[in-house]
């Protein structure tokens, strides 16, 4: 997973939201899941619970930054030239 280091001002922006909501999930699918066996089933069903809520999560604030897409490609840009929505969206985010 690629990951953008934003400025300490940003980390709670949207964008730095979706960015640990991803971060979140890749953990979730790397070093929980696979332990799913493992655990009682009360357990495991909160971990999804975790994992469904941030996924929708992602979702929402994904579509809140494609909605307002002139605003977040300006934020965006001040990270790398050229970065816009579309590219974040599936460099960061989809990947």
């Amino acid at each position: 997973m690629k990951t953008l280091k934003l400025k300490p001002q940003h980390e709670t922006s949207v964008i730095g939201q979706m960015l640990s909501l991803k971060s979140q999930i890749e953990y979730h699918k790397k070093n929980t899941a696979p332990f799913y066996h493992e655990m009682e089933k009360w357990e495991m069903k909160e971990y999804a619970a975790v994992l469904a809520d941030n996924e929708a999560e992602l979702e929402r604030l994904k579509q809140v930054i494609i909605a307002d897409k002139p605003t977040f490609n300006k934020f965006l840009s001040q990270y790398q030239s050229g970065l816009c929505v579309a590219m974040f969206v599936n460099i960061y985010i989809l990947n």
